[in-house]
């Protein structure tokens, strides 16, 4: 039975421009609570390897990263690349994800952030 039902959800799993921003709004609030399991949910072992020191050091960010909204989301190969304007106390930075999907799970890949 829950084979069948493991089953029935994987073949759910609709990978697109909206779910791969799903998919980066869940990432950016675990990172402003500072909630490491949850970026290790929504990330693949590359990008936790590249960018742990950053995003897995369980620091809540809230109080500098005030806000952030969705650019856009487009298909690239067998990813998608989305990208956000994000506020900092700093100032304005925007941030590229690259996400695919992986094992039945869609995952952020990499990282890049440009002021």
């Amino acid at each position: 039975m829950i084979g069948t039902l493991l089953l029935g959800w994987l073949s759910d799993l609709v990978f697109d421009a909206a779910s791969a921003q799903e998919t980066v709004r869940q990432l950016l609030e675990a990172r402003r609570s500072g909630d490491t399991e949850k970026v290790r949910s929504l990330t693949t072992a590359n990008f936790q390897k590249a960018y742990g020191d950053i995003w897995l050091d369980g620091i809540a960010t809230k109080p500098y990263f005030t806000s952030y909204k969705f650019i856009s989301s487009k298909p690239s190969g067998d990813a998608f690349i989305v990208k956000a304007l994000e506020s900092w106390n700093s100032g304005d930075e925007t941030g590229t994800y690259k996400v695919i999907e992986t094992g039945g799970a869609v995952l952020v890949d990499t990282w890049d952030s440009q002021q």
